[in-house]
């Protein structure tokens, strides 16, 4: 983690060096487009689904049969939406990758190619579009199914053995921050390699040397993207360049 966190300011030293501000801004704007976009959209899904089920005030007779009704129907309702904010919050990582992938893998082949790094292809936007659309789903289909099994199996242990889940959901909930900030990691290390010249194929064997890195970085990058107003901002371009620090080391 000490060797990330030298990485990042590192990044910063890049940045004021080299005047990658403008790259900085972009990526913000993107990003906090894109996360004002999708969280809108969700609570919006949520509110019409709490909406059809949740019966009007004038609709509620004071019987217990209405009243258990309609606690049933508002657990529901609160469930749906629930559902849909956590889908939602999943495919954040999927649009948002994508769609900041053209900006950073630019600005990562440029100073590739003005550092006298020779380039087997240069990445173009559309390139890197499909690179990261495939990339993003990738790792979106994996953590969906491990994390998945991982909490099948949290509950299977805890309806055989109740006494163990104060440790189990702990333990779970950790391992699915792990999990999500690994494959925040390889996204952000992945601009490097593809500035390189590394194909998909190539970049998913180097992933196997950078699993502890990327687990840091990925929590940094999460760390940071909860700083209010900033954060959207200086996440991706200084976590991208942090990556790329690590790596030429």
């Amino acid at each position: 983690m000490i060797l990330v966190l030298r990485a990042w300011f590192d990044a910063w030293k890049l940045i004021f060096r080299r005047n990658l501000f403008h790259w900085l801004i972009l990526s913000g704007v993107v990003a906090i487009l894109i996360h004002m976009g999708i969280l809108g959209f969700s609570f919006y899904v949520a509110f019409k689904i709490w909406s059809a089920l949740t019966p009007q005030s004038a609709q509620i007779e004071f019987s217990l049969s209405s009243i258990l009704h309609t606690i049933a129907q508002s657990v529901t309702a609160l469930a749906s939406g629930c559902i849909v904010w956590w889908l939602a919050f999943r495919m954040h990582k999927v649009i948002y990758l994508t769609a900041i992938s053209p900006i950073l893998s630019s600005m990562m082949s440029n100073l590739s190619s003005s550092s006298g790094i020779e380039l087997r292809k240069k990445p173009l936007w559309l390139h890197s579009v499909l690179r990261g659309i495939l990339l993003a789903w990738r790792n979106f289909v994996l953590e969906l199914l491990i994390g998945a099994s991982l909490w099948g199996l949290t509950w299977l242990i805890g309806s055989l053995l109740p006494l163990l889940l104060w440790i189990i959901i702990p333990a779970s909930s950790v391992i699915s921050i792990v999990l999500s900030s690994y494959f925040y990691g390889i996204s952000l290390f992945d601009f490097t390699l593809e500035s390189r010249g590394m194909n998909y194929r190539e970049s998913l064997q180097e992933y196997k040397k950078l699993r502890s890195p990327s687990v840091y970085l990925g929590l940094l990058f999460v760390a940071i993207s909860w700083i209010p107003f900033i954060g959207l901002t200086i996440a991706p371009v200084t976590c991208s360049l942090a990556g790329k620090s690590l790596i030429d080391k």
